[in-house]
């Protein structure tokens, strides 16, 4: 999977985290079928970018946990606060499940 953090030209037009299904052979990734041409995001709400992962080693080294900032570039130096700007969602476990013939990923609030 391929993590895209695309600015302004997300869903409703807002900054997203959109995903590509492929595999990566260590020097290159390449999409699988039409992957590269087919628009899938982790979240459909506005405002949800720049997502960062990573992985569980201990109890379950096969977890993918993402993490992403919840503001926008369009409006986040104009928020009325001083000592922040946005803030962080929950943390998510990623799972890359087949639906109808077709791999995607689900997200679930992480509980650990």
């Amino acid at each position: 999977m391929l993590l895209l953090n695309i600015r302004g030209s997300g869903f409703q037009h807002s900054d997203a985290t959109r995903y590509v299904i492929g595999q990566y052979d260590g020097s290159k990734f390449v999409a699988f079928g039409e992957e590269m041409h087919t628009t899938r995001y982790l979240d459909y709400g506005a405002d949800f970018t720049a997502m960062s992962t990573f992985f569980d080693f201990g109890l379950n080294p096969s977890q993918r946990i993402g993490i992403a900032w919840m503001s926008s570039s369009r409006y986040f130096s104009d928020l009325p606060t001083e000592s922040f700007r946005g803030q962080l969602s929950i943390p998510r476990d990623l799972v890359l499940r087949d639906y109808n013939r077709k791999l995607y990923v689900f997200s679930r609030p992480n509980y650990d």
